[in-house]
């Protein structure tokens, strides 16, 4: 499916929409948001149906590590740009854009990527069972 297509079919949510519709514009927008923003591509244009799974039961989102997801994601994009024949990054690039607001917080960063770089393969792949 393509993003144009979303975009066009959950526009705008009429005030006086059921809760069965409040739901399926919610599940539309969080199809669009997942490979926009969390799990970026370079297809920039469509959205991959995969998506559908995850957000049938909306009550169930939560049970997900999303954060965890994320950063693997983007860990997996970084490793295939070392690849010669690469030539775009892709993934949530935001993720890498963070910067501390003020001295404080600089020991608070530097502790947190060194737990995310001591990640190991197991706990990353407890996010997708």
């Amino acid at each position: 499916m393509t993003l144009r297509w979303f975009q066009n079919k959950f526009k705008v949510l009429l005030a006086n929409a059921s809760e069965a519709t409040v739901q399926i514009y919610a599940r539309g927008y969080i199809i669009m948001l997942l490979p926009t923003t969390l799990f970026a591509d370079k297809s920039g244009a469509r959205v991959h149906l995969w998506w559908l799974l995850y957000v049938a039961d909306l009550d169930g989102l939560g049970k997900y590590s999303w954060s965890s997801a994320t950063l693997s994601w983007l860990y997996r994009c970084l490793c295939r740009i070392a690849n010669r024949n690469v030539k775009n990054l892709a993934g949530p690039l935001a993720l890498l854009q963070f910067l501390p607001s003020s001295d404080e917080k600089g020991p608070r960063v530097i502790v947190t990527r060194h737990r995310l770089d001591r990640l190991s393969r197991d706990d990353i792949s407890l996010i997708f069972i």
